[in-house]
């Protein structure tokens, strides 16, 4: 806390001095100040009043408080001295200091704020008008600084009476170290802990334009990540304001709660900044508490019933709030909330949120209401956000909003933007309304990009649609997500015209999910609009994630085409559940996916193994499609879902079925009722007691025909359900029997009831109750399966199932223990003996039969109950063995029921063969019988071997050898497993293996066959397959007399065993070879031959040798060309297709040929073409030439030339003849092209002057190319280039041009060209001459290097505007001249040189200013006239720089504008936009700069 005084010496100190002198008279001098205090202007100035605000302000800085301080205000104040709370020493959270206003007016019109705290702590100011009545700048009403902490105003009118225009660093309320600044922070504490509450600020002159900004809070730009500000700015009404409602920087803690922000004052004739800015936030911390926007109310803006497409006092970018680079934590969020924006009318674009870089977020319950935007083709986003962490977007809506009004439009409705998890596993976008929107050409409801984990859950996209003649909406766009759950939205009737992406997800992302998972998708485009509309309706190209996607809903109506569901994954394994959704779509073309198929139909998608069986078509029947309540009354649709832990409320946040809750996003109310029953019960049964009516009547509530749900009954909790089938419609009752009797087993109080089993939303009406007592009965006695075994076969009993099952003749046998606490020794038929028993069998139908037997229990052994039959009609029949055990002491009976299922025996049997040889493949047939079921075999051949077996029922089997062999057939009865045998020895007998090689022949020769049978001891017959050709050898040859294909057979016989081997032989043709030379003479010709070989039957492959370098061909009638001239002997091989051959070798003479060749010069329209012929001679032979030009001329020359007479493609042929006969000729294709003229003309010029060349070259037709050879190393490719030579004297150049027609000829020519001397000295300098005159000023050339004075041989005329002319000439060429006056004159210099003629001028702006002269001699800028009424002159001299950058700013350094040119001397600068005031102009040329003051005075 600042103790320490500060005063200043001024008129208002010495005022105070006196005062604290007449105060030290009195007694009270420097006393601290206490109790109650008066601001009265009528009342003269005493120890308990002040005439003024600023008096008492002084007095309690300068004296500080040793109490509670409370001041009224009697009377309405106007002064030009602003109040000033510095430091108060003693002040308090007890000794505060509060002054009430009580309705009265400080009036105050001096510079800058009227109330300024300036490190004052617990200040109170409440009730009063504080007004500023300046038109100007810097002005305010309240300003913090200086650490002031913990002060307080309340229910105060802070407000503006004269300002109209928009001025800068004017607001209503400032935390800033700076009165001409209010938006810069310093590293300074402006203020913690203060409260501007219930205030109203607003302005009263007619068209206000409102201060510049509203409310600043400029924190500590060092300290504000670290320590708390904590203001409160609370229920304040701001009702003008031209940039910026609320300005809080680098601030922490702070919080806006509750104000309303308008231009209420404001009118269509109120200026307003195009860029408005509701709340900008910046550099934000959180250290004691959240930073807090809550509940603020933005609306009407610019002013109230202002239209979106007016461009007079209009906005054309809106920022309803910016937020960047705030910072919260996971205990402090920063916090966005219950915040409204509405009817803001925007003519480009606008964000009503604008986040980025923000982390840790809470944005919550904030609405858009009537958002729009006029111009086409603009992107507006109603919610920006842009990177930052951790966002809980909640309960958010945005509604009745429209975008791009005048045509196109493109609206984000949430642009969410990567958005990654560090202090939070997820961010949150829930329970948002997307509702009754427009947009011109793109609407997006949600677009979410990029690498974080996503809960978007019971959101409300509804309504929203695009133009009706353009246009595509998008629900959500999802993009590249971690792990993403998606429930219970609904989506439903929005429309694009050309198209609809409603749920589109796109992921790569491999180790995440995807839970999709209980939403309603919904929409019906009409048929009347775009007839090619297409609609997304759940696209998910989740192609590595783990999808589940259940109890959705799809009602698509759309005219041409839909994705249905679109679930496409790279990884089939990663489609864990897709089950228990509904559609119904009314789309004629369709297009469905499950991980990598896709569909044409709902049906073929349904019908994917990957599919669960519960995914269904139904009509939901939504409650009401116009009010977009889509609750369903299909009862296929309710509580069919199981409910898991993040599904427990529906998109209107009503609760879920906690068991099984409703497909889609709405719960609906399903209630089926259990009215009665007609079972009853006494209040004491016996145990075993059954009831003989169990039912339950089922009354239908629910707007649906309801089936196939569950009604049970429970005994003491243990239920019993079973499945209703029957369809109750829509307020019918069914009544419903148990088909499983309720049986009462268990002694004491028994609760019974009988109720609904099925997920019901009101469960207070499934359930009837009933209580009796079952008295013990002699229970406790069970069925225990015996220990004893029986062979072959033993009964199967089943501890799992009510039966156990045996065949004839093997008895089923159990053991009972004693019931209850009693025990065998106490068995007896009656008292004092406890218990006794009976049994018997019974057949299904209630027959009793014999079989049953039981032997009493003993004192080591307990009662044995058996049953045994052999009754054949029993078979297949289900017998009840019943053990009735009495209690003698109570009367109470207990019957053990056991059921058993006489299982049909079976008759094995099988039948083989007689006769069976080694290696038949024996069928042995089955012949086993039984009268029903099923059976398994086991049949074991004998061989000893494990693998030689088989469970077929008539198998094939091949014994290994001869012999002998037991074979034993095994029954076995499905599924108990009984065994039944039969078995039979069965004798195999050896045959012979019977083989032969052969070896065929061509005609004329043997063939020869080697007998390979085993064993060869066998008796063997040959037959050769013709008429009479056998034999008994054991090999064999045989020659046929025909070539052909035969069939030779040996059979060998083994003591009855026969075996028989065929195989195919071949007696071959012969070819026979004979060719000729069809056509060939030359060695560039083809030679034909033409192959006349023959043979009887049968294919012939054909070998050629030419005799050229190995040169070979298989073609049957061979072509050559021989590689060189000469004798060859060429031979041709003949082989039929099995290797018979026959050859033939005839002598060719292969002459010599010339091979042609020439070459051309360019085919040119003005060009003679020369022909080079470059055949080679033939050695002994002479050669004639003709040539063909194409164009009807010919030449028998051997080289010809030739001029040409038309254009186009010509074929010149050159063919040259041998006199031995051969000849050649060879052809090219040549175009004979346009060739130009070339001409130009150029005149000679002065140097420094473009020489103009004009290009007079003809062609008659093409595209032409030029290039110019300027003769000194340069080159152009214009047509009529300009070229600029520098030269110091006259010199001449040879210029080239070269002309080509493009795939056509070329010319060129050469002409010279003379450029002319030019003055050097075209600029001139000008100093002032005070010795010449009070104004005089002297002028002289510079050359190009800067270097003053003349040039020899030139002539100099110097022209003073509204003066008089002046000449001079060569080199002392300065003249002087009487300017009169300062001011700015114009002076023009001309210089011709003499001999050439040649010329330049060169016009500047001289200043005469002898006050400013010295600034432009020292530093070479001189800024005049100051003050000013009108434009500001700026003279540079020319070595102040090339090239000038002025800017001007207002004295606090705020830019007003920056002009970049060339330095002409002088630069007007128009005041037109600028107010009265000081302002800096700052002149610059490379390192160089120069500031000076200059005021403005209009």
């Amino acid at each position: 806390m600042n103790t320490h005084y500060k005063f200043t010496k001024s008129a208002s100190f010495l005022k105070g001095k006196f005062l604290l002198m007449l105060l030290f008279l009195a007694g009270v001098a420097n006393a601290q100040l206490s109790g109650s205090y008066t601001i009265d202007v009528a009342s003269s100035t005493s120890g308990t009043n002040f005439n003024s605000w600023s008096d008492f302000a002084s007095a309690v800085t300068s004296s500080g408080v040793s109490a509670a301080v409370t001041v009224t205000v009697k009377s309405d104040v106007t002064t030009s001295t602003r109040s000033v709370f510095g430091a108060i020493s003693g002040s308090s959270s007890t000794n505060t200091i509060t002054i009430d206003g009580g309705s009265k007016v400080l009036s105050y019109g001096g510079s800058y704020e009227a109330i300024s705290f300036t490190g004052a702590d617990y200040v109170t100011i409440k009730n009063a008008t504080i007004r500023n009545t300046t038109t100007g700048a810097y002005a305010g009403l309240m300003r913090f600084s200086g650490a002031s902490d913990y002060n307080k105003i309340d229910n105060c009118i802070l407000e503006f009476s004269a300002l109209v225009s928009a001025t800068s660093a004017t607001y209503y309320v400032a935390f800033s170290n700076y009165n001409t600044s209010p938006t810069s922070a310093t590293s300074a504490s402006n203020g913690k802990g203060n409260t501007i509450s219930n205030c109203t600020m607003r302005t009263t002159a007619a068209n206000s334009a409102g201060p510049y900004y509203a409310i600043t809070c400029m924190g500590n730009t060092s300290s504000y990540s670290s320590v708390g500000d904590d203001n409160d700015i609370k229920a304040n009404k701001i009702q003008n304001y031209y940039y910026g409602a609320i300005w809080n920087y680098y601030t922490n803690g702070n919080q806006f709660i509750d104000n309303d922000i308008s231009r209420s004052n404001a009118t269509s004739s109120s200026a307003v900044s195009t860029n408005l800015y509701g709340i900008y936030s910046y550099y934000t911390y959180g250290k004691n508490r959240s930073t807090v926007y809550r509940n603020n109310n933005i609306h009407d803006l610019p002013y109230l019933n202002a239209s979106n497409s007016s461009t007079t006092n209009y906005i054309a970018y809106w920022f309803g709030m910016y937020a960047f680079y705030n910072y919260g934590t996971t205990t402090y969020p920063f916090t966005v909330d219950k915040n409204t924006m509405k009817n803001i009318m925007v003519y480009y674009y606008g964000y009503s949120f604008y986040m980025y870089y923000d982390y840790v977020v809470d944005l919550t319950g904030n609405t858009i209401d009537n958002f729009r935007s006029y111009a086409a083709g603009y992107v507006v986003y109603p919610v920006y956000v842009n990177y930052g962490s951790d966002y809980n977007i909640t309960g958010n809506t945005m509604m009745n909003s429209k975008f791009g009004e005048a045509g196109t439009g493109y609206c984000y409705g949430w642009y969410l933007y990567y958005i990654y998890n560090t202090n939070r596993s997820h961010n949150l976008f829930e329970d948002n309304v997307i509702k009754d929107n427009w947009a011109g050409t793109y609407f997006y409801g949600s677009y979410m990009m990029y690498y974080a984990s996503w809960k978007i859950n019971r959101n409300q996209i509804v309504r929203n649609m695009t133009s009706s003649s353009q246009g595509y909406f998008y629900a959500f766009y999802l993009y590249y997500m971690y792990n993403l759950e998606f429930t219970s939205n609904l989506i439903a009737d929005n429309a694009g015209y050309y198209g609809n992406y409603n749920i589109y997800t796109y992921n790569y992302n491999s180790g995440v999910t995807a839970d999709i998972r209980q939403n309603t998708l919904h929409y019906n485009i009409p048929s009347t609009g775009y007839p090619y509309h297409f609609s997304y309706g759940y696209v998910m190209q989740e192609s590595q994630s783990a999808v589940y996607f259940v109890g959705n809903v799809g009602d698509y109506t759309s005219p041409y085409y839909v994705y249905g569901a679109y679930l496409y994954n790279t990884n089939t394994a990663n489609m864990k559940e897709v089950d228990r959704n509904t559609f119904f779509i009314d789309v004629p073309n369709q297009y469905w996916c499950l991980a990598t198929t896709g569909y044409g139909s709902y049906g073929g998608w349904r019908g994917d193994a990957k599919c669960g069986p519960n995914n269904r078509y139904d009509n939901p029947q939504w409650e009401s499609v116009a009010k977009t309540d889509f609750r369903s009354k299909c009862f296929e649709m309710a509580n069919n879902v199981p409910t898991v832990s993040n599904v427990k409320k529906d998109a209107w946040s009503v609760a879920r079925n906690v068991v099984k809750s409703d497909r889609g996003a709405l719960e609906s109310v399903m209630d089926a009722e259990a009215t009665k029953t007609d079972f009853t019960v006494p209040s004491s049964v016996c145990a075993g007691y059954q009831a003989n009516a169990c039912n339950i009547y089922v009354k239908n509530n629910f707007a649906d025909t309801i089936y196939n749900f569950y009604v049970a009954y429970s005994v003491n909790g243990k239920a019993t359900r079973q499945l209703v089938t029957a369809k109750i419609l829509p307020g019918a009752t069914e009544k419903v029997d148990f088909t499983l009797p309720m049986t009462l087993s268990i002694a004491g109080t028994t609760k019974i009831k009988i109720y609904l089993d099925i997920p019901d939303d009101n469960t207070k009406n499934d359930t009837l109750s009933f209580t009796t007592t079952v008295k013990p009965a002699p229970g406790g006695g069970v069925y225990a399966f015996s220990a004893k075994t029986t062979t072959p076969n033993k009964a199967t009993y089943q501890k799992s199932r009510p039966f156990d099952v045996t065949v004839l003749n093997v008895p089923v046998i159990y053991d009972v223990v004693a019931p209850r606490v009693y025990s065998n020794s106490s068995y007896g038929t009656s008292l004092p003996n406890n218990w006794f028993a009976s049994v018997q069998a019974y057949t299904k139908a209630g027959k009793a039969i014999t079989g049953a037997t039981f032997t009493a229990p003993t004192s080591t052994s307990d009662l044995e109950v058996q049953f045994q039959t052999s009754d054949a009609t029993l078979e297949d029949s289900t017998i009840t063995v019943v053990l009735k055990i009495t209690d003698n002491n109570n009367g109470c009976d207990t019957n053990i029921r056991r059921n058993v299922l006489i299982y049909p025996s079976v008759i094995a049997d099988f039948a083989y063969p007689s006769k069976i040889c080694n290696g038949d493949d024996v069928l042995f047939i089955n012949k086993s019988k039984v009268n029903s079921g099923s059976m398994e075999f086991f049949w074991n051949f004998g061989t000893g071997v494990a693998a030689d077996t088989s469970n077929a029922p008539e198998p094939v089997f091949r014994f290994p050898k001869s012999g002998k062999y037991t074979v034993e057939l095994t029954t076995k009865t499905m599924p108990y497993g009984f065994v039944f045998t039969k078995k039979y020895d069965v004798d195999v007998n050896a045959i012979p293996t019977v083989a032969f090689d052969k070896a065929n022949a061509c005609l004329g020769q043997d063939l020869v066959f080697t007998n390979k049978t085993n064993p060869i001891t066998a008796k063997f017959t040959w037959d050769f397959g013709v008429a009479g050709a056998t034999a008994s050898t054991t090999d064999a040859k045989y020659k046929y007399s025909k070539a052909g294909t035969y069939n030779v057979s040996l059979s060998a016989d083994l003591n009855g065993c026969i075996a028989k081997m065929t195989q195919k032989v071949y007696q071959f043709e012969k070819p026979v070879t004979k060719f000729s030379l069809t056509s060939g003479t030359c060695d560039n010709d083809k030679f034909v031959f033409t192959n006349k070989s023959t043979i009887g039957n049968g294919m012939i492959g054909s070998s050629w040798n030419f005799d050229d370098n190995g040169s070979v061909s298989t073609d049957d009638n061979a072509t050559y060309s021989f590689s060189k001239p000469g004798k060859k002997n060429v031979k041709l091989v003949s082989m039929s297709e099995f290797g018979c051959k026959d050859s033939m070798t005839v002598v060719v003479d292969v002459r010599e040929s010339p091979k042609a060749g020439f070459t051309n010069t360019p085919a040119c329209s003005l060009t003679p073409t020369v022909f080079t012929n470059t055949t080679a001679d033939v050695s002994g032979s002479v050669a004639n030439y003709d040539w063909n030009f194409g164009d009807g001329t010919t030449s028998k020359a051997k080289s010809p030339s030739r001029s040409w007479t038309n254009l186009g493609p010509k074929t010149v042929v050159l063919k040259i003849t041998l006199d031995n006969g051969c000849s050649s000729s060879i052809s090219k294709e040549l175009n004979v092209a346009t060739q130009p003229k070339v001409n130009f003309s150029a005149a000679d010029v002065c140097a420094g002057d473009q020489v103009i060349f004009v290009n007079n070259t003809t062609w008659p037709q093409g595209d032409i190319n030029y290039t110019w050879d300027f003769g000194d190393n340069t080159s152009s490719i214009n047509s009529d280039p300009s070229k600029l030579y520098n030269i110091v004297q006259t010199t001449s150049y040879n210029v080239t041009l070269y002309a080509s027609i493009v795939g056509g000829c070329s010319d060129s020519l050469t002409q010279r060209v003379t450029v002319n001397e030019s003055p050097r000295t075209c600029d001139f300098q000008s100093t002032p001459d005070y010795g010449y005159s009070y104004y005089g000023v002297k002028v002289e050339p510079v050359n190009g290097a800067g270097v003053s004075g003349g040039q020899n041989n030139v002539d100099y005329t110097w022209i003073f505007a509204g003066g008089g002319t002046l000449k001079s000439k060569d080199v002392n060429a300065a003249v002087n001249y009487d300017l009169q006056s300062d001011g700015e004159y114009t002076v023009t210099m001309k210089a011709l040189v003499r001999q050439t003629g040649c010329e330049c001028t060169k016009t500047k702006k001289v200043v005469m200013n002898r006050a400013a002269v010295k600034d432009l001699q020292e530093v070479g800028v001189a800024v005049y006239p100051n003050p000013t009424a009108g434009d500001i002159k700026v003279a540079t001299s020319e070595s102040f720089g090339a090239n000038i950058t002025v800017t001007v700013m207002t004295i606090e350094g705020k830019m007003v504008s920056t002009t970049t040119t060339a330095n002409d001397g002088v630069m007007t600068l128009n005041t037109g936009d600028m107010s009265n005031g000081v302002y800096l102009v700052q002149v610059m040329s490379g390192n160089k700069q120069v500031t000076r003051k200059i005021t403005v005075q209009k």
